[in-house]
């Protein structure tokens, strides 16, 4: 029945979609309502978006966790798809630390006492945050169902807010930019949001475009003439936009988006003079939005401060190497197209699925009509200000800027690689409004021809930087899958030079959709976590994986390991009294301790930037060194432990044994 409520709603948003003018002159005869087809269908989006809340679904991955930890019980049901380990940012860590912030006594707490021996700063989290009873929730609305609604429906809000948002306020921001085409904006939207990066990522990147874009609406309408009481609102709007933004805190994608936008703002104001709006209801509104964005974020940094200096101190993320781009490789710029196959998990196939995901450039040709645009004196300064930051970031990702304006530009926190957000979003901005009803781009009788000869040569560089990628990267294509690519790349370039968005966008379209609807999960999330018996009161390490900790800190138990964004330091003074290791793990870290025979003592290791391993004798390690006061290890170690006088085993279940840790005396 889930499935067929879902498609039944798609099904009719597409319906909604083609007939919009029918229900409009229906709503204005019959009740007199009048209302225009944008928001007309905004409305039917945001009907699906309920519709979907109310069932409870969720892309989350959260299954591929509670799997490997059977003693936590849940009723999350899987209805199609399959969860993607490599989302692991989502479900091993923001999604349990959502649900432990709802399971945690009280509610919602700023610190989160289980989580870590000393707790747990929970308003430094980014990307969609996690959900604290604190002034700033109001800047971070994927959290706000966690306030109104039951773990169940709080869990598909949170989940599905980013993408539906996101394509809203994209679609009426293309709309503004270039107003008359709806339609085209909401597809172009849809291209965007559907995009393998975005859902790759878990929708984060949605997430950080959302706030900017409703910031510049809020300004664009503040701008128009209205009443000091009508323009007031949309600065509290933007004030809250431009904190939500802000409290993303991820710089990479935070400083390149927000570049764009800037761009943005300043075309749009030279194209439609809004200098000439700045009057006191407009700078009374302006001023409202800054001071609302202040509150905030002040507001957020007194209760966050500590652990942020703390972040701001560790090896890993704080003191990272001076980014200053230029250490990707052109055929880099390419990867979008492997996505069709590449996005496919494939066990024991290595290839970062995330990290592969991007998005279809069609440089040669979006160019090349821009030259014939501007031949024709046809381009505004928004065209122009896009055009601008597309070469500026593609100078960024493949020459660099240097030292010193990177720094003064604060691109020095972004790498090469995570500019791909921005050059997707400022691309496709850019082919939407340069693929618009005009002057002929070209003479009739060369058109065809040129087109063709351009499409052709981007489709060949396209088919040379993917022979450029590794084998694994390019597993599952058949010369008939690559043959079917290259058709479209080709098919892409052509209609994008003659202007036919149509057929621009139902090419593009089906190559996004292609890649990314076998990529999502759907599930029903759960209603509870919890243990699956009564659980301790004291806190729990766990061996072999950090994993079951994160489980367990969801279902609001105390525990010693998991993930954190900051060390635990009570926790490593008493590992490491003399803080001799204290460079190891002064870091992000996925904490996983690991038994290990013939040691003396213990052994930090770092095999990646953001992963601490502990390893520990089983047989003689005191396990009142670690503060916890059970121990919960793979049943294949229990022998071992067993030795141990300062463990004793309390039960074993579903391949599981608990260990009390004995007081020292």
């Amino acid at each position: 029945m889930i499935k067929l409520t879902v498609g039944v709603a798609l099904l009719g948003l597409i319906i909604g979609f083609t007939r919009t003018e029918w229900m409009r002159r229906t709503l204005n005869s019959r009740w007199g309502i009048k209302v225009s087809e944008p928001l007309l269908f905004s409305g039917c989006v945001l009907v699906v978006f309920i519709l979907f809340t109310t069932l409870g679904l969720t892309g989350s991955s959260l299954n591929a966790g509670l799997r490997l930890t059977p003693f936590v019980d849940t009723d999350m049901t899987q209805i199609m798809g399959h969860e993607q380990p490599i989302r692991s940012d989502e479900w091993l860590v923001l999604t349990p630390l959502a649900i432990a912030q709802h399971n945690h006594v009280p509610d919602y707490p700023v610190v989160n006492t289980a989580i870590g021996l000393d707790g747990h700063n929970m308003l430094i989290a980014g990307m969609t945050g996690l959900p604290v009873a604190h002034l700033s929730a109001l800047g971070k609305p994927a959290t706000w169902g966690f306030f109104v609604l039951d773990l169940k429906r709080a869990l598909a809000w949170y989940w599905w807010f980013a993408p539906f948002g996101c394509l809203l306020a994209v679609a009426h921001l293309l709309n503004v930019l270039a107003p008359g085409r709806w339609r085209q904006s909401f597809l172009f939207a849809l291209l965007f949001t559907c995009a393998p990066y975005v859902v790759a990522w878990s929708f984060w990147p949605a997430y950080a475009v959302f706030f900017p874009c409703v910031a510049l609406l809020c300004l664009l309408k503040i701008l128009q003439p209205r009443t000091t009481w009508h323009v007031l609102p949309l600065g509290v709007f933007a004030g809250m936009a431009i904190a939500g933004f802000v409290l993303v805190l991820y710089p990479p994608w935070q400083v390149t988006v927000g570049c764009v936008f800037v761009a943005l703002l300043v075309g749009v104001g030279i194209r439609d003079r809004l200098y000439r709006n700045v009057t006191l209801a407009p700078a009374l509104a302006i001023l409202l939005a800054l001071l609302v964005a202040a509150a905030l974020l002040g507001n957020w940094w007194l209760s966050a401060q500590e652990a942020i200096h703390a972040m701001m101190h560790t090896v890993y993320p704080g003191q990272r190497n001076i980014e200053v781009g230029g250490n990707l490789s052109w055929h880099a710029l390419f990867k979008g197209y492997t996505n069709l196959m590449a996005l496919r998990y494939v066990e024991g196939v290595p290839v970062n699925q995330s990290e592969i995901a991007s998005f279809h450039y069609y440089f040669l040709p979006l160019f090349a009509l821009f030259f014939i645009r501007a031949r024709q004196r046809d381009l505004t300064a928004v065209d122009m200000a896009l055009a601008v930051m597309i070469i500026v970031i593609l100078i960024y990702m493949l020459a660099g800027f240097g030292r010193t304006l990177s720094i003064y530009s604060l691109w020095s926190y972004v790498t090469a690689k995570r500019a791909d957000l921005a050059l997707g979003l400022a691309s496709l901005m850019l082919t939407h409004s340069l693929i618009r009803p005009g002057k002929i781009a070209v003479k009739s009788e060369r058109r065809t021809l040129v087109a063709w000869i351009v499409a052709l040569v981007w489709a060949a560089w396209v088919y040379s930087g993917l022979q450029s990628f590794d084998g694994p990267t390019l597993s599952g294509f058949t010369p008939a899958i690559t043959f079917g690519l290259i058709v479209a790349t080709v098919a892409s370039g052509y209609f994008l030079l003659t202007c036919r968005p149509r057929a621009f966008l139902v090419v593009n379209l089906g190559m996004t959709l292609a890649a990314t609807l076998s990529f999502h999960p759907l599930s029903v999330a759960p209603t509870q976590i919890r243990m699956s018996n009564i659980p301790p009161t004291d806190p729990v390490l766990t061996l072999g994986s950090q994993i079951p900790a994160m489980m367990l800190a969801a279902t609001g138990q105390t525990v010693v390991n998991g993930v954190f964004y900051y060390p635990q330091t009570t926790l490593w003074r008493q590992l490491d009294p003399e803080g001799v290791h204290t460079r190891q793990y002064n870091r992000y870290q996925h904490l996983i301790f690991i038994s290990q025979t013939a040691l003396d003592h213990v052994r930090i290791e770092v095999p990646q930037p953001d992963v601490v391993k502990v390893f520990v004798n089983p047989q003689r390690q005191d396990f009142n060194t670690t503060s916890a006061r059970w121990l919960v290890a793979p049943a294949g170690e229990s022998l071992l432990l067993k030795q141990n006088s300062t463990l004793s085993l309390e039960r074993s279940e579903k391949g599981w044994s608990w260990f009390k840790v004995n007081a020292a005396p």
